[in-house]
């Protein structure tokens, strides 16, 4: 595979005298933190020894060293031939700096960003590369919530979660990474083919860098990945549509073990964009995830674990009829129960084998606000709001334990462009945290932060 990648970076130089549409591109990202607050609230503030209870207070808390991105890009677009690839300058800087691990190889192994060849032959259509697709009901309709924000949800899914930990979210309508649950940084690649019937397109993907090492111990797990989706565009000029298949995992070396490895993560969803007006837009979609583990001997017994069903609602609105005014309002609300039995292999929400009598239940709710405002052709301010909330519930005899985590931000930030290249981002941030857990026969407790930065942010391109 680094072969492979070190030949293209040549064919896409060489290609440079031969092709106009061929284009090079540099980025400089620095994010450092000017000034950060944390403090603990609540029974943080009482937590004995340790780190848990100290407020801190960080001038340029981020270096800048370590804030810095810098993309080296190669792109070609042809009439029927698209083709990307991005060079991080900061990996390639790193690793080379790393005596242990900078040898060739290992600088070529993760100098990487983003990177895809795709191209059409009449209907068909085939793509290879590690930058995410989302169909024709892409959240780049939308306003993109910018880094400021810790706690936000990009695109259509699933939020979940455990007791005791902060929500996370499944990112259904995509195709990378069909193994990865959570929108990773880790961008697997993967391969795809379509049939184009104007306005309907179909595709199917499947991943290529699953195949490995899973879990720590003496057994690996050899895993699969593929998806399957339908999409639609402008239909009556109207409605763009995805509807999405994702299977991952299989364990074919461990599947015949008495510690049942095996597992299929199935997701699938329903997307829709509605275009009421030049103005005013709708998005909505279903998404559900459900974790189906493979039957293993246990002893003379065959044993087929259950697992909870997910469910993932999402409602956006974007609004342009002001001038220079763009609102974006993104919704989600998730949830899952199960119910426990006599049977040894019934998982709950938790994660945790449920007894009989015993129910459990997870409802995340997420809304994000975010306004743009151009003051002047070069000067634009930004206000953005958001709120997650995970709610985690056991209900057994005797009494129920509740856990719910809440977090609230508020981003005012403006940007100045100095011309179509440079820019210039600054902003305050404010957060609140809170972690609340409830247990009949136990006393209540409460813990929180409280955080506060100015972070800013410079970018150079060309």
């Amino acid at each position: 595979m680094k072969k492979l990648i070190a030949v293209s970076i040549l064919l896409v130089l060489l290609s440079a005298t031969a092709f106009a549409q061929f284009k090079v591109g540099f980025k400089a990202d620095i994010t450092p933190e000017f000034m950060a607050v944390k403090a603990p609230t609540g029974d943080n503030k009482d937590v004995p020894g340790g780190d848990d209870n100290t407020a801190t207070f960080d001038l340029l808390s981020s270096s800048w060293a370590d804030t810095t991105e810098l993309r080296l890009s190669f792109g070609y677009t042809g009439e029927n031939v698209q083709a990307l690839l991005e060079l991080k300058l900061d990996g390639l800087i790193a690793r080379g700096n790393n005596f242990t691990g900078g040898s060739l190889n290992a600088i070529l192994g993760s100098g990487f960003g983003d990177y895809y060849v795709k191209g059409t032959a009449g209907k068909l259509y085939g793509y290879f590369g590690n930058v995410a697709d989302r169909g024709k009901t892409a959240a780049g309709r939308y306003q993109n919530f910018n880094d400021y924000l810790k706690n936000k949800v990009d695109n259509f899914g699933v939020i979940y979660g455990i007791n005791g930990l902060a929500p996370d979210a499944i990112d259904v309508n995509s195709l990378r990474n069909n193994g990865v649950t959570t929108q990773a940084t880790n961008k697997g690649q993967y391969v795809s083919f379509g049939l184009n019937f104007s306005p309907i397109f179909i595709e199917i993907a499947s991943d290529l860098g699953m195949t490995g090492l899973v879990n720590t111990g003496t057994d690996s797990e050899s895993k699969v990945g593929a998806a399957f989706r339908v999409s639609g565009e402008k239909i009556a000029d109207l409605v763009n549509f995805d509807v999405i298949y994702r299977i991952s995992g299989g364990d074919i070396n461990t599947k015949g073990d008495p510690d049942g490895n095996g597992e299929w993560l199935n997701s699938f969803g329903l997307y829709a964009n509605l275009a009421i007006t030049d103005t005013f837009g709708v998005s909505a979609g279903y998404s559900g995830a459900v974790v189906v583990s493979e039957k293993y001997k246990s002893g003379n017994d065959t044993v087929k674990v259950t697992n909870p069903f997910y469910s993932g609602i999402d409602l956006r609105f974007n609004f342009t009829g002001v001038e220079n005014l763009k609102i974006t309002f993104n919704n989600n609300i998730s949830f899952a129960g199960a119910k426990g039995s006599d049977s040894d292999d019934n998982y709950g929400v938790g994660g945790s084998v449920l007894s009989d009598g015993v129910n459990d239940s997870w409802f995340a709710l997420y809304n994000a606000l975010g306004a743009d405002y151009a003051i002047t052709d070069k000067l634009t301010g930004t206000l953005q709001l958001a709120n997650v909330l995970g709610v985690y519930k056991a209900e057994y005899t005797g009494g129920s334990t509740t856990y719910t985590d809440d977090a609230f931000e508020v981003a005012l930030s403006t940007l100045y462009k100095f011309n179509a290249n440079v820019n210039f981002e600054a902003g305050v941030l404010l957060g609140i945290t809170s972690e609340k857990g409830e247990v009949t026969g136990s006393p209540s407790t409460d813990a929180g932060w409280l955080y506060f930065a100015v972070p800013l942010r410079f970018k150079v391109m060309f």
